[in-house]
């Protein structure tokens, strides 16, 4: 063996046993659910993406039949919609190099960025809440509209607290994957400081 050869497998000896199996199952284990997320994400995405642009449709179609302040209310809940959106979105997420440490970072900026996400999804339940207790209530549009039935109100606000419910239960796992990717974070940390 030539010298650089030896320092080389010395070099991969300290490499391999300073990486434990169990380390090398976490990474990919973590590496899998961070693409799930991730496709998840992109889903999730989208669909407030289709979701945007009916409302915005429909209210330039309300402005189109001569109902403009029905179709600026409308326009307006979709643009709440696209900042909240935004709002939860702001931190960008740079990928890790590969080391378990990083993977762990960018696991846990993802589940803080899902908070905010359960965050801005009660904003927006909120304001279309808002949004269509304004349009029952008040006489602006066409007084045969469904946003003038009582019944069709009703149901929307059951709808509301379905939802409500389903973002509860998402928060809750959001902030418990925080709590878990934190004391990971932490407990990686205090093994390096001692080693």
């Amino acid at each position: 063996m030539n010298p650089n050869e030896h320092e080389e497998w010395q070099a991969m000896k300290i490499q391999w046993k300073s990486t434990s199996v169990a380390e090398m199952l976490m990474t990919q284990q973590l590496r899998w659910g961070l693409r799930l997320r991730m496709l998840g994400s992109w889903v999730w995405f989208g669909t407030e993406i289709a979701a945007l642009l009916l409302i915005t449709l429909l209210g330039i179609i309300q402005v189109a039949m001569g109902q403009a302040a029905v179709g600026s209310l409308y326009i307006v809940l979709a643009l709440v919609g696209v900042g909240a959106s935004w709002w939860a979105r702001r931190a960008s997420l740079r990928g890790a190099s590969g080391s378990l440490l990083e993977l762990v970072e960018l696991s846990l900026r993802r589940a803080q960025r899902g908070i905010r996400m359960a965050w801005a999804n009660y904003f927006m339940t909120a304001a279309s809440i808002v949004w269509v207790l304004v349009l029952y209530s008040s006489g602006i549009g066409d007084a045969q509209a469904a946003y003038h039935d009582g019944a069709r109100v009703g149901a929307a606000m059951a709808m509301f607290a379905v939802y409500a419910v389903g973002v509860g239960i998402y928060h809750a796992y959001a902030r418990r994957r925080v709590r878990r990717f934190v004391a990971l974070r932490d407990q990686f940390a205090a093994r390096s400081e001692e080693g």
